[in-house]
This record gives structure tokens, sequence and C-alpha cells, in this order.
């Protein structure tokens, strides 16, 4: 099995306090005997208490998928996450999070991360993530990490979470602001 997603977002502040967005997903599954495709939207809001940022999202809203009639659920997602702001760390900056998701089947997915960001000059940051996570299927590790690169307006952003059996993911983001 292949997967593949695009994703295009747009986020803005409203009436000064809160931060809102929304991205729409184009989601592929390919097998041996076949394709299907959706596109699914998230929205979400955000508003910061003092150092901490608190924000809850809705992710995959729309249809699922099928292939040669049998369905695929993809999750509908309700996630409330919890973050502070950068704090130094010696020469470091350091970011922590945390992320509480509710799966439209019910069950619960508790979920924490680290980065760590260093500046060598300014416009140019580099950082170092690593995450952890309760998982509820057995083929994937809970452990994933990954690194970014900044330069002036451009991002460029790398995931990797291993599975047993059919290989690893390998996440590859651009953002441009």
């Amino acid at each position: 099995m292949t997967e593949f997603a695009a994703s295009l977002g747009y986020a803005r502040e409203l009436f000064g306090a809160f931060g809102a967005g929304i991205v729409a997903k184009y989601l592929e599954l390919q097998f041996a005997r076949g394709m299907d495709r959706a596109v699914v939207l998230d929205v979400g809001v955000s508003r910061e208490f003092g150092p901490t940022m608190v924000s809850l999202a809705a992710r995959n809203l729309g249809s699922d998928l099928e292939l040669h009639g049998r369905g695929f659920r993809i999750p509908t997602q309700l996630a409330l996450g919890v973050s502070t702001e950068r704090f130094e760390v010696g020469e470091l900056d350091m970011f922590l999070t945390s992320q509480l998701l509710r799966r439209r089947d019910g069950e619960i997915i508790p979920a924490g991360g680290v980065e760590l960001s260093y500046w060598p000059v300014q416009g140019y940051t580099f950082r170092l993530r690593a995450g952890l996570q309760r998982v509820v299927e057995d083929e994937r590790s809970p452990f994933t990490f990954g690194f970014a690169f900044t330069g002036d307006a451009l991002t460029v952003e790398y995931a990797f979470q291993a599975f047993d059996v059919d290989g690893d993911a390998h996440r590859l983001g651009l953002s441009f602001r």
C-alpha cells in the first residue's frame, strides 16, 4: 500500500486574540489493484494564555475512501493542544508541546514533544524535534523524530516514524511566508 497526502492551509488572527486556520488535504491510497482519492479539511482555533498556547482542532472532516467495495475510514479527530513559549537553555531555545487526541471511534491518544532550536545568524534557524505518543495500532513506533531548517522565509521540514511492517513513514514539508 502507498499513501500520498498534500495540503494547503491558511491562517490569520481574529479579533486580536484568537488564531484561526483551515487546511485542505488531498489524500490518495494506492494498492496493487487500484486506488482512491479524497479531499478533507482541518479547522482550528488557538489562544494565548500568558506563556501558554491552547488550541483546538477538528481534523480530517470529509468523506471516507473506498476501494473495490471496501471502505477505509479516514480518522476524523478532535485535538486539544497545549504548548509553551520558547525558552532559553544555554545557547539553544526549547519548546514543549502536548496534545490530547480523540478519534471518532472514541479512542483517546495522548502525545508530547520537544523542539530544540539554534540560529547561528539571524534569519537562519536549525531545529531538532522528538515526540512520543500512545500507540493504538501495533505496527508503528510510539517515537518520532525530525528536523527543520528555516532560511529567511523558506522552511524545510522532515519527520520520521518507524513501522514494524511495510516500511517506515518519511514526511517532508515545505512552507513559505
